[in-house]
């Protein structure tokens, strides 16, 4: 008998052609699979050089090589089973407890890693953030940026190929699998997007500081003024925002003058500050200022260039624009209390750096301001700040021999993007790649601009009916359509019992009950039922429809509530429960079902369908309790968190039929639940790669699209 086995490399299809290949010797085995999420060759890694086994690597809606492969392979049995991340550089905004900063994703999860600690299998590492911490990242929901609190952020290494992304909206490079907006609010790949969504509205109000502090490592407070240690100069330390609005604007002009055309330096004997510009009256104005806040001298030298120098002999000044503006033209950052100024304040700022490093011109009689920058960090914090204050900006990023130049345009219009404009680059990359999950949405906005990348946390059926309804409904209609046409003699179709909804508690659907599917995935899945009945009737097709319940055992996705709850207990994680947990589902052990397949195929009667019960319906909370009981694991470990929408209450199924065949189930509930722990405990090396699947490390995997 030669079988051809579609979706033949996921959980319950790698566990019927082990079944198979163990049982009989006169069997061929093609798996034709093409690798999803759930289907991984590792799943058939001990069959992989079994010469009765053979594995073609397609998809089922390709009714060309559908059809190539039954015309090669002539099976006697058709079976039907068919049911990452962006860079440590990429740039992520914070909120926390008010303080709004801009850092790179990977300074982010090593804050997170020594404040909460870290998850880790040696490879894959998870920080969960706890619910009453109130940290947040920039997200997108309703049509504009909103600060949405973290729950989680992962990380593993990575080496092969990024792509990396630029146009008028900024920048941002992800892996190639990581789904990204477009501006349509269409998910897509990095790949094939036309133009990024980004954030260029946030509902946010700051409240503004009435006293701004600065603080210097190793400085000493004389009254309202600090100094650091062995300097002869001081600087005011407080500010009051009502009353003191021209010191303030002092401090802001330095700041600006600094990151625009300022360095520090120290050559052993001096600690120095300088500032050059062809303006000798912007860089009088800075120093006329500098007298409101410090008791620095300082003094003007015309450069051989023509161009005038301030230059201020402080070390405390020196040390103050080090720790909050940084060294170096690449390294230039703006200080974080610059986004809790009133709106006045923060013009004034904007207003000084374009003075210094950039210049006001119109264009189509609309006034632009453009400002020029070498550092990265810079123009992400710049462009937070104008998205704060409301204002339209757009990126161009210019690439030079060893940096990059970041040009930041500020304007109340926006024009259609050229085309010349979308730069896309493939890259090779080597090193960790992460990813955020946050409260409510599945999206986070990073990278230089905001681009809104997209975090899948939710039920894949209910998040993302279009794959199921593809490979369920078209697929099905491909296989039908191949095997009428070559006359194949037997089709089996491996349908649900979803198919049949939610029963009360004292009914059990038998296999003529009428089909009230719930969820996207079981409507799918009825769907082809039907359409499997029509060419029944209408062509002859010889057909058998199996709807199993649910099964446990190995080599099933660590999605799935008995794996997850194995590996979360494992390293002693919260287990997710939805609502109360008294959800019904009957179990069967995989093994038990294959031994019904096997007999399905051998003795079933085409034209028939056969349900296959396990007869063992359990609450999920007690299947829950009854693996931490086997793993000696605390109650503790239990979390209850928000049912999903459309959760069935109860799953229960009639048996006769597949029982009058002379099939019951062998494998005791807790024999097989003990079975399947010590699986996923002796096989750590086939789940370790999966275990930050965002479907697996999400306590609410089912939250719709629709919230974000």
């Amino acid at each position: 008998m030669r079988f051809l086995i579609t979706g033949g490399a996921g959980f319950m299809g790698s566990n019927f052609v082990r079944f198979i290949l163990r049982n009989y010797s006169d069997v061929d085995v093609i798996v034709y699979d093409k690798l999803t999420y759930a289907g991984r060759k590792e799943n058939l890694h001990d069959v992989w050089n079994d010469r009765r086994f053979s594995f073609i690597k397609a998809d089922i809606c390709d009714e060309k090589t559908l059809t190539q492969v039954v015309k090669e392979y002539e099976p006697s049995v058709v079976v039907n089973f068919a049911a990452e991340s962006v860079t440590a550089d990429t740039i992520v905004y914070v909120h926390e407890n008010g303080v709004i900063s801009v850092k790179t994703i990977a300074e982010f999860f090593d804050e997170l890693k020594a404040r909460y600690g870290v998850l880790s299998d040696g490879f894959y590492e998870v920080v969960e953030v706890p619910s009453y911490a109130n940290i947040r990242v920039l997200g997108y929901y309703a049509g504009m940026g909103h600060w949405i609190k973290v729950k989680k952020i992962t990380r593993h290494p990575y080496k092969g190929t990024v792509v990396r992304i630029r146009q008028r909206w900024g920048e941002v490079t992800l892996t190639p699998n990581h789904s990204i907006y477009d501006a349509s609010l269409k998910l897509t790949t990095p790949t094939e997007v036309a133009e990024v969504l980004a954030v260029r509205k946030l509902n946010y109000l700051p409240r503004p500081i009435n006293e701004l502090s600065i603080n210097i490592h190793n400085s000493t407070l004389e009254g309202e003024y600090i100094r650091v240690k062995r300097s002869k100069c001081s600087l005011k330390r407080s500010f009051n925002v009502k009353r003191e609005r021209d010191e303030i604007k002092a401090l802001l002009k330095l700041i600006a003058a600094y990151i625009a055309e300022g360095w520090i330096s120290y050559n052993g004997l001096e600690y120095s500050v300088c500032i050059t510009n062809s303006d000798i009256g912007w860089l009088k104005d800075i120093a006329k200022g500098l007298e409101l806040i410090s008791d620095s001298s300082y003094d003007f030298t015309l450069r051989k260039d023509c161009v005038w120098q301030l230059h201020i002999p402080s070390k405390t000044l020196y040390e103050f624009l080090k720790h909050y503006c940084g060294v170096r033209a690449r390294n230039k950052r703006m200080p974080n209390f610059i986004y809790r100024l009133p709106y006045k304040l923060q013009e004034f700022f904007i207003e000084q750096l374009v003075k210094g490093d950039g210049y006001i011109y119109n264009y189509r009689n609309v006034e632009m301001f453009k400002y020029t920058t070498t550092s990265r960090i810079l123009a992400a914090q710049l462009g937070l700040l104008l998205l704060i204050m409301g204002k339209n900006l757009t990126y161009y990023i210019r690439n030079k021999e060893t940096s990059c130049e970041y040009d930041i345009k500020i304007t109340n219009k926006y024009w259609p993007l050229h085309a010349k404009r979308i730069e896309k680059e493939t890259l090779s990359y080597e090193g960790y790649v992460y990813d955020i999950e946050l409260e409510h949405v599945h999206n986070f906005a990073c990278g230089l601009g905001f681009i809104v990348v997209h975090n899948t946390h939710v039920d894949r059926s209910i998040n993302e009916p279009s794959p199921f309804l593809r490979t369920n409904v078209l697929g099905t209609f491909v296989i039908l359509e191949v095997v009428r046409k070559y006359e194949v003699p037997l089709f089996i179709h491996l349908s649900t019992d979803e198919v049949y909804g939610d029963l009360p508690e004292n009914a059990s659907a038998s296999e003529d009950y009428p089909l009230r599917p719930s969820s996207p995935y079981s409507a799918s899945k009825a769907s082809a039922d039907l359409l499997i009945q029509g060419y029944r009737r209408t062509y002859g097709v010889p057909v058998i429809i199996v709807r199993p319940c649910n099964n446990y055992g190995p080599y099933q996705y660590p999605e799935k509530l008995i794996p997850k709850t194995i590996i979360r207990a494992l390293h002693n994680r919260p287990i997710p429960i939805y609502g109360k947990g008294d959800q019904v589902r009957d179990w069967l052990f995989v093994e038990d079902f294959c031994e019904a397949l096997d007999l399905i195929v051998r003795k079933g009667r085409k034209g028939e369908i056969y349900n296959i019960p396990g007869f063992n319906e359990k609450r999920n909370i007690d299947v829950v309790k009854a693996i931490l009981k086997l793993m000696n694991k605390p109650l503790s470990l239990i979390k209850h968190v928000a049912d999903r929408p459309g959760h069935d209450r109860r799953y229960s199924m009639v048996g006769d039929k597949i029982v009058a065949l002379g099939w019951k189930p062998k494998t005791k509930w807790i024999e097989g639940l003990r079975k399947t722990i010590n699986w996923y405990l002796n096989n750590a090396w086939w789940w370790k790669p999966l275990l930050t699947d965002k479907y697996f490390m999400s306590e609410t995997p089912w939250e719709t699209t629709i919230k974000g």
